[in-house]
């Protein structure tokens, strides 16, 4: 069944969450064809996710429409000009757009929730599940009202919410619910979000006074979250980014021996080129300041990711 089309069977409900799913809403956004997903379709100035090439096209699609609604709530999060009750605001309406509490005719969708829309169809599919998108939210929710994180297993239990969700979708739309690969996945997901909050930590300071590094480190350091608004890393805090990198190289172990455990060459291409962007991304803050200047990943480190993955996954 395509997204937008009426069904003739009961209300599905979230397996893992116990969610009820409404029946679709019938809205310009939802009776696009499924082609149409597979375009980031984010508010203005929003960056995100892209969902991988090694997937095939429908699966691809279906994934887009999370990674969008997850720029919509990061632009919410991120927005200096928004107070708090507008952000929470906009939060509501995105998970009442993705659980299909607000009826169509009544609803003028606007930037924030026609991702959540699309998403919406895709979840009342049965391809995707409610508790993924409703944990980012709940992350989102997070951003803002607690802001900074007390120690590393909270740090651990905010990528629980945060990044678990990413990985766990793309086992889903797969079909694969090996307890090894789960492990595997959120190590490798918590990795890739860790390292990005690293080098944005400095913006993620002056903005919105975000602090996700643990902040007892910074107090065993001698330092404080507050030192992150210094043109460079003081010693104290660059300690602490050391501590942290410690423990991702943990993560990247438990992660390692993810692309042997997965039998689709689809998902053993996408695991390799996402270690390749966690190792070097890891290198690479060992070696460099992110306080001092904007670190990324230059064009020819994406291009070695991606041949990486395509080579393993056509050794099979």
């Amino acid at each position: 069944m395509q997204p937008g089309q009426a069904p003739n069977q009961a209300q599905p409900h979230s397996a893992a969450s116990g969610a009820s799913v409404a029946a679709p809403l019938t809205t310009a956004a939802t009776v696009q064809p499924r082609l149409h997903y597979a375009q980031p379709f984010r508010p203005a100035g929003a960056h995100g996710l892209t969902a991988s090439p090694f997937f095939t096209p429908d699966n691809r699609a279906s994934l887009q429409t999370l990674y969008d609604t997850l720029a919509a709530l990061r632009v919410i999060a991120q927005m200096p000009e928004l107070v708090d009750e507008t952000r929470e605001f906009l939060i509501d309406c995105i998970e009442e757009t993705v659980t299909g509490q607000i009826p169509g005719e009544e609803h003028e969708s606007h930037a924030y929730t026609l991702a959540a829309l699309r998403l919406y169809g895709v979840i009342f599919d049965g391809e995707l599940d409610l508790q993924w998108p409703q944990r980012l939210i709940q992350a989102t929710r997070r951003d803002i009202s607690r802001p900074r994180c007390a120690n590393w297993p909270d740090l651990l239990l905010y990528c629980r919410y945060a990044a678990e969700p990413l990985g766990r979708a793309v086992l889903q739309l797969h079909d694969v619910s090996s307890p090894e690969v789960e492990r595997a996945t959120d190590a490798l997901t918590a990795s890739l979000l860790i390292l990005n909050q690293l080098r944005r930590m400095g913006t993620d300071w002056r903005q919105h006074g975000r602090c996700y590094l643990p902040t007892d480190w910074f107090a065993e350091e001698g330092g404080t979250p507050e030192q992150l608004v210094e043109p460079k890393a003081s010693p104290a805090t660059r300690r602490v980014i050391d501590r942290v990198l410690d423990r991702i190289s943990l993560l990247l172990s438990q992660a390692a021996p993810l692309p042997a455990l997965l039998n689709d060459p689809r998902l053993r291409a996408e695991a390799v080129r996402l270690l390749t962007h966690a190792r070097y991304q890891h290198r690479q803050l060992r070696r460099q300041d992110p306080l001092a200047k904007r670190l990324s990943t230059p064009a020819p480190v994406q291009l070695l990711a991606y041949l990486n993955g395509w080579w393993a996954g056509k050794r099979g």
